[in-house]
């Protein structure tokens, strides 16, 4: 009896292997959750027996000029205009039992100037970042560390002193003078929550003054490129990654800046093992394309001041979403030199599927011999050229890979625009 259950339970979990393994239960699993496409995009979606789409087929093409988005059962028209979405839901079904749904979004199409120009970034902190401590010296030859003490942590970033809303790292060094040997309140932004810290100053007898024996930073600069601009909005976004801190890796909150024209003194190659990097140079008083509003973990945003135009497409090109890249030819609009844009040749390597924001959308490869000359691949300064494919701009380099400067990261466009 026990020798048959065994032949039962083995019999069964070779069943279950089968089914797991089967073509239709993989292409299920391979169903996305959520599907965003632009109008005038097509996007198949495929099942195979016994599994089924809306309506029991077993393939469907999504697209804003289909009859499907007529259907008041399944798709809802909401908002006006450019803010018009469609959105719907496509239920996914075992013989005739629904057991997925699928997220539609219909975007309005969009046309924006495509980026490619070098930018300078000028960026001052909301607040103080902590990039460190250090002892001070005091009477007696006794030292100590005020800041540690009192428990504050690298990448704190200080908002205000005794309530008093802080502007830059001089602010702090007065208003510490003014208060003493008087214990001070610091308000500190730590993992998105504000908690209050009590310090007291110490007097340093080699600088003679009083010191909370912080290191801190409160501005960067930098170079990167633009990744688009939207001109009907006055609108921009850049780099594709965020302005972090280099010591903490902090994401530097943004107090005031401005990204501005930058020109390009020279390169260093890349190198197996030692990324490249575009060396550049510009002052306060340069011209400036916009002033920057947000840096997050997907891009450099803010306001223009005029339109930015690319001339290799002075119309524009429109968007296309994550769904609708292809492994394979693609393009690189980017400056390297005195030249000013250009546009070059790269293979995406790998089109990964994400259905939530993530970083590393793209594994992509400089195959442009122009630019692997000068360049060796993608270095640092690259960061935010976008990337077309069949005419429409579909993300933006982020990151090198430093194992082999020819290849590196890329960033969906549906993740900047979010």
């Amino acid at each position: 009896m026990k020798f048959k259950n065994k032949l039962i339970a083995l019999a069964g979990a070779g069943l279950l292997l089968t089914v797991l393994r089967s073509a239709p239960l993989v292409e299920l699993f391979e169903l996305p959750d959520r599907v965003v496409i632009y109008e005038n995009e097509e996007v198949g979606l495929e099942c195979s027996f016994p599994f089924s789409l809306c309506q029991n087929k077993n393939s469907l093409i999504l697209s804003a000029n289909a009859d499907i988005t007529n259907d008041s059962e399944i798709f809802r028209h909401l908002g006006e205009g450019e803010n018009e979405i469609i959105r719907g839901n496509i239920p996914v079904s075992f013989l005739g039992m629904e057991i997925k749904n699928i997220e539609v979004y219909i975007l309005p199409q969009k046309t924006v100037a495509p980026g490619g120009m070098c930018i300078g970034v000028s960026l001052y902190t909301n607040g103080v970042i902590v990039a460190g401590n250090s002892d001070i010296s005091c009477e007696g030859g006794k030292k100590v560390n005020p800041a540690m003490q009192a428990g504050l942590f690298d990448g704190d970033i200080i908002t205000k002193v005794n309530g008093q809303q802080l502007q830059n790292a001089r602010q702090l060094g007065q208003l510490v003078e003014e208060s003493g040997n008087r214990p001070i309140t610091l308000t500190v932004l730590r993992d998105n929550r504000n908690v209050e810290v009590k310090i007291t100053p110490a007097f340093d007898i080699y600088e003679k003054k009083y010191r909370l024996g912080l290191w801190l930073r409160d501005s960067t600069a930098g170079i990167g490129t633009i990744t688009y601009a939207d001109n009907q909005n006055k609108k921009y976004a850049a780099l594709g990654h965020a302005i972090t801190d280099p010591d903490t890796g902090t994401i530097l909150p943004v107090g005031t800046g401005e990204i501005v024209e930058c020109t390009i003194n020279d390169i260093v190659k890349g190198k197996k093992g030692i990324p490249g990097e575009l060396k550049g140079s510009f002052r306060l008083n340069s011209p400036a394309y916009g002033s920057i509003s947000a840096n997050t973990e997907f891009g450099l945003y803010g306001d223009t001041y005029s339109d930015i135009i690319n001339k290799l497409y002075p119309q524009g090109v429109e968007m296309a979403s994550r769904n609708s890249v292809k492994e394979g030819k693609a393009t690189i609009l980017t400056t390297i030199d005195g030249q000013g844009i250009q546009e070059y040749e790269i293979n995406i390597i790998k089109a990964n599927k994400q259905d939530v924001r993530a970083a590393k959308s793209m594994i992509i490869e400089v195959t442009d011999e122009r630019l692997l000359e000068k360049t060796g691949g993608i270095v640092q300064g690259m960061s935010g050229s976008p990337i077309l494919q069949d005419g429409k701009l579909i993300g933006a380099v982020t990151h090198v890979l430093i194992s082999d400067p020819q290849k590196g990261y890329a960033l969906y466009i549906d993740w900047m625009q979010e």
